[in-house]
């Protein structure tokens, strides 16, 4: 999240949802229910810190090295 603040200029904060609050506010937006549950697989995957495993994916799927992702920040909102 600093790093998103930093490349915006803007003061971000995250804010602790439960997963029933969560589920009935993406059910408030319309989501359909095939995006309400992966938006909350995605959203356990995070709070158990699984997205941490680092991989070859990138370069394997594209043929290209990683990037960090304040890198990719700044030329996508930099």
């Amino acid at each position: 999240m600093a790093t998103m603040a930093e490349v915006t200029g803007r003061s971000l904060s995250a804010v602790d949802v439960d997963e029933g609050e969560y589920t009935a506010m993406l059910k408030g937006e319309g989501r359909s229910e095939w995006q309400v549950e992966m938006l909350i697989s995605l959203s356990r995957i995070g709070i158990r810190g699984m997205m941490r495993n680092v991989t070859g994916a990138v370069k394997h799927l594209t043929g290209q090295e990683p990037r960090p992702f304040s890198e990719y920040a700044r030329s996508a909102w930099g």
